[in-house]
């Protein structure tokens, strides 16, 4: 018998040393004093003048992006990320064995009770986010053979990955992944972004 592996998703780890947050301690001050909220647009059943009304039912919904915030209330670029940072995630990613361009990037800086709701980046190929706190970021199992899985992957419907400062991750970006209400005092800060695999085809 041959047991063969097809069909495998790739995930990219990155772990910093213990001397980068000290590195880039004053970058990180600096992205969350210029932070500014970006109103996402919420689906509710209420009074909330911005909110966009949901079928009329006997039931309160409530549904939000949640948590996301950026330094200039829009999406940035590899080219305006802070000097230490940008070249800590050019470095990272220059490991990877594929030619990659950057695509659209953004902060999320999340406050006590934020969340990322479940989410993929499907027009894209890959996704990259660092991690400038510490913080836990869960991925959804991509197959749809979840009870198989646990036992030839050992894991089920999902998997969470704790990250220390400088801990980046690159993954496909149909990966359904999100992250779980902030129950800390202090601010989750994390860049993330979105890469295009650079193909010519000859």
């Amino acid at each position: 018998m041959q047991e063969i592996d097809f069909f495998r998703t790739p995930f990219f780890l990155f772990k910093a040393d213990e001397n980068f947050a000290e590195k880039i301690s004053d970058e990180i001050e600096d992205i969350v004093k210029e932070r500014k909220k970006i109103d996402y647009m919420n689906y509710w059943r209420g009074d909330n003048k911005n909110a966009v009304s949901l079928p009329s039912v006997d039931f309160n919904i409530n549904t939000s992006v949640g948590g996301f915030l950026n330094n200039e209330g829009n999406l940035t670029s590899i080219n305006n990320i802070p000097s230490k940072i940008r070249n800590h995630i050019i470095e990272n990613i220059k490991q990877i064995p594929l030619h990659l361009k950057f695509g659209e990037i953004w902060y999320n800086i999340t406050s006590n009770k934020d969340y990322n709701r479940c989410h993929n980046h499907k027009e894209v190929d890959l996704v990259f986010v660092v991690y400038l706190t510490k913080g836990t970021l869960w991925i959804q199992n991509p197959n749809e053979r979840v009870k198989l899985d646990r036992f030839f992957n050992h894991v089920g419907s999902s998997i969470s990955i704790d990250f220390n400062i400088g801990d980046m991750i690159v993954f496909p970006s149909d990966i359904s992944h999100w992250v779980e209400p902030h129950e800390e005092k202090y601010d989750r800060v994390t860049i993330a972004g979105n890469l295009d695999l650079n193909v010519v085809y000859t």
